[in-house]
């Protein structure tokens, strides 16, 4: 997350309304609604966003092992 989210979803900036930065801001999540829902990786719009290419919106996507990791965090419940 730190690679390819926090320089528009950080300290910075916010985008949308979203802060990543912790677990309860991305459970707050921002205009779009909650961004993780913990044990529910096809509810948690940050997964969706990535896996549908839409986000990071320039530069480099997460490779699959990276999108498995995180995967796997959010369904054994992000902690």
């Amino acid at each position: 997350m730190a690679t390819y989210c926090i320089e528009c979803h950080g300290r910075n900036a916010q985008e949308a309304g979203l802060d990543l930065r912790s677990i309860q801001a991305m459970m707050k999540g921002g205009e779009s609604g909650p961004a993780l829902v913990p044990g529910q990786p096809d509810e948690s719009l940050l997964l969706t966003m990535i896996l549908d290419s839409h986000m990071p919106p320039d530069g480099q996507m997460p490779n699959r092992r990276e999108i498995d990791l995180l995967t796997r965090w959010i369904l054994h419940g992000a902690n």
